[in-house]
């Protein structure tokens, strides 16, 4: 019987008044397009980021309710890369001294008790948002815009390890995530306004021991659809090892309308992004 092996990436906006780095309120949720803007948080020549001290109270809380270890150290760093919603062409993130790590939650399905490993938390500024008309994604769209008022947005990223077995139990643990999130106020938790977001990262061991390249799949939206992608990449993964392919490693997304994921790009190594310490 093939074995499967998720992992979680999950983004959780923080419920600060302000953004990350900047005074631009962090609430942008149905605003006029770029009207939440300013030359820090859109990468203006010349600007100084500062940071918010609520958005470290906050991560704070969320890694001590997941039972990490505070790091009594935590600096923050440039990932590179270039797309249309991140117009100073990189995210402060944090990489190499993140501000939480070696957590867990217990993760419970009928009788069954589980402990769900965190690998770490980390603060981040979100990007900005593509809006494609016509369709959900850039291929076949009419038209592409950016909305920037999503820039800078404080977010924490939590990581768990590998050791997730299913789909179903992916969801279950987003939706302890979410009530976990929501009890101490850092988050809203409304996925259907972006306030939760998921990828997922999974990968299958058939019977003979073989294990598949790991796929990610973005662009995951609801509790629903977490586990509505994840059963269909384990079905895909399975028959292209059944049939004795190989499986890409790469990044999928999740399409709505045709509920299936497809081909983004080929999946980035963590060398890609050139991290460096933020300035």
């Amino acid at each position: 019987m093939n074995k499967t092996v998720i992992g979680l990436e999950i983004h959780a906006q923080l419920r600060t008044d302000t953004k990350a780095f900047c005074s631009c309120r962090a609430d942008v949720f149905d605003l006029e397009p770029n009207t939440a803007i300013c030359p820090v948080c859109t990468g203006q020549p010349g600007t100084l980021p500062v940071l918010n001290k609520r958005v470290v109270e906050f991560a704070i809380m969320a890694g001590l309710a997941m039972n990490c270890t505070i790091n009594k150290q935590s600096v923050f760093d440039r990932k590179n890369y270039f797309y249309p919603d991140l117009p100073k062409g990189y995210q402060i993130t944090q990489y190499f001294f993140p501000i939480a790590e070696n957590g867990y939650l217990y993760l419970e399905d009928g009788d069954e008790k589980r402990k769900i490993r965190i690998r770490r938390i980390h603060i981040e500024e979100d990007a900005g948002k593509m809006i494609h008309q016509g369709t959900d994604s850039i291929t076949g769209s009419s038209g592409s815009y950016v909305d920037l008022n999503r820039c800078g947005v404080p977010l924490i990223e939590i990581v768990t390890e590998p050791d997730l077995r299913s789909p179903a139990e992916a969801r279950i643990f987003m939706e302890l995530l979410r009530d976990t999130v929501r009890a101490l106020g850092v988050c809203s938790g409304d996925m259907e306004k972006g306030a939760l977001r998921c990828d997922a990262n999974i990968s299958i061991i058939d019977e003979a021991g073989r294990s598949s390249n790991r796929v990610e799949v973005k662009n995951i939206n609801s509790f629903k659809f977490v586990e509505k992608a994840l059963e269909f990449e384990q079905e895909r993964i399975s028959r292209t090892l059944s049939s004795g392919g190989d499986v890409a490693k790469e990044t999928r997304s999740w399409s709505f309308s045709s509920k299936e994921t497809f081909s983004m790009r080929s999946k980035e190594e963590e060398n890609d992004y050139r991290y460096f310490p933020e300035p």
